[in-house]
């Protein structure tokens, strides 16, 4: 939900999430989580799992849970090696382009993503050169 005053400079995004904080401008000039969930086992990484699932559920198009048991151990295991919320993205990223509309596809899954190859998979080449838009116009000019 937005609030923005008319005739001010400043607009504020108070999501179920993320806080957003924006002003004419500059843009947006803050976005932080809106809460602080605390899972009583361990008090760690719940704002970052959620983040991360989300991300994996928007590029894949899947509909992972993040409070899956499972799903928490292999993202915190990588959390506390080190990794970052930025790494799974990227991790995302390059195995959502190498493998989605193939079998692989499948394996666009936290188990697979975030399990054991995680580091091979971050520092993994993204192969897969996007497609060139078709351009009408040459297609004329060669006929």
């Amino acid at each position: 939900m937005w609030f923005w005053k008319s005739g001010s400079d400043l607009g504020i995004d108070l999501g179920t999430a993320t806080v957003l904080v924006y002003v004419k401008g500059k843009g947006v000039v803050l976005k932080e989580p809106s809460v602080v969930a605390i899972n009583k086992n361990n008090n760690k990484y719940i704002v970052e799992i959620k983040e991360i699932i989300d991300y994996l559920n928007l590029r894949a198009r899947k509909n992972f849970r993040s409070l899956t048991a499972a799903t928490q151990s292999l993202i915190k295991a990588r959390l506390n090696e080190g990794f970052t919320v930025e790494d799974f993205k990227k991790v995302i990223d390059i195995k959502c382009s190498e493998w989605l509309g193939s079998d692989y596809a499948q394996y666009l899954r936290p188990q697979t993503l975030f399990g054991t190859k995680f580091e091979s998979y971050l520092n993994s080449i993204d192969t897969v050169k996007p497609k060139k838009d078709f351009d009408i116009l040459s297609t004329y000019e060669t006929l």
